[in-house]
């Protein structure tokens, strides 16, 4: 019996981990439905010596509230992998720790963290505003297989129209109406979600942004690629833009990201597709 429910909370460890990232973007949608806010997660993080309510008994609305709150279990590394603490393990006494975190591949590592105290007071804090347990709260699967089959259903026709009237209201949104209105081109390729070519400062040659067709559709899809070039024109436009073509997804575009995921929660991603 003991290894039929071992092998269980490893499925679900598993399962977790797979998804970290994806949980992540629908935060959200999560955290105002009760039922997924609530589903509990059987990760194994323990404490040595205390027992202390909200460890090992955890929650995936804690664990969301734990990653927004706690700013050091969001971490990324000088090449710009992003990875989340996803497992506490150690003494409360002596600080010696053996956590864990997950990479967007899903793939985890065991790290060390300190200070110890930091991680397991705001972890255990986290979780206890879902201490109350929901009979009715989703098992992990099933909040993954609804936020999955609420991605499909999310399709958005893809025109020239609806990117202008999207990117007028991110301007105003996210990057204080600064920037000018691109041209807007499609991709036919697979390969590459969204593309920026940066035009002349005086706007007589106008920027233009490259989107693809082979996109799914997805709202959520369409939204980051969208936000994601217009932080390249935002550089170009706003920061420094004249040796802009060789460092693409430099400092300067990894510290909009980091002010737009500081004021508004958006994750923007550097990555090769786009």
């Amino acid at each position: 019996m003991t290894k039929a429910i071992n092998n269980t909370k490893e499925v679900e460890r598993n399962l977790f981990t797979a998804h970290a990232f994806f949980l992540w973007r629908h935060k959200d949608r999560i955290l105002q439905d009760e039922r997924m806010s609530h589903c509990p997660l059987h990760i194994g993080n323990n404490l040595a010596y205390v027992n202390v309510e909200g460890i090992s008994s955890n929650t995936l609305g804690g664990y969301l509230t734990w990653w927004t709150e706690f700013e050091p279990t969001r971490r990324e590394s000088k090449g710009g992998r992003r990875s989340f603490i996803y497992f506490l393990g150690g003494s409360p006494l002596s600080g010696k720790n053996h956590c864990g975190e997950v990479y967007e591949s899903g793939k985890t590592k065991t790290i060390h963290v300190a200070p110890f105290k930091d991680y397991w007071t705001s972890f255990a804090a986290a979780q206890e505003q879902f201490a109350k347990k929901k009979a009715d709260a989703y098992s992990l699967a099933e909040v993954i297989d609804i936020l999955k089959n609420e991605d499909a259903t999310l399709s958005v026709e893809l025109s020239k129209v609806e990117l202008k009237h999207r990117h007028q209201e991110y301007n105003q949104l996210y990057f204080g109406g600064k920037l000018t209105m691109p041209k807007f081109k499609f991709l036919n390729s697979g390969n590459c979600y969204g593309r920026y070519h940066c035009g002349s400062k005086d706007g007589s040659d106008p920027s233009v942004i490259f989107i693809s067709k082979c996109m799914n559709g997805n709202e959520k899809e369409l939204r980051e690629t969208l936000i994601h070039e217009m932080i390249h024109q935002y550089v170009y436009e706003c920061l420094w833009g004249m040796r802009y073509k060789l460092i693409m997804h430099g400092i300067r575009f990894r510290y909009v990201c980091w002010q737009l995921r500081r004021k508004y929660g958006i994750d923007i991603v550097p990555t090769s597709i786009f």
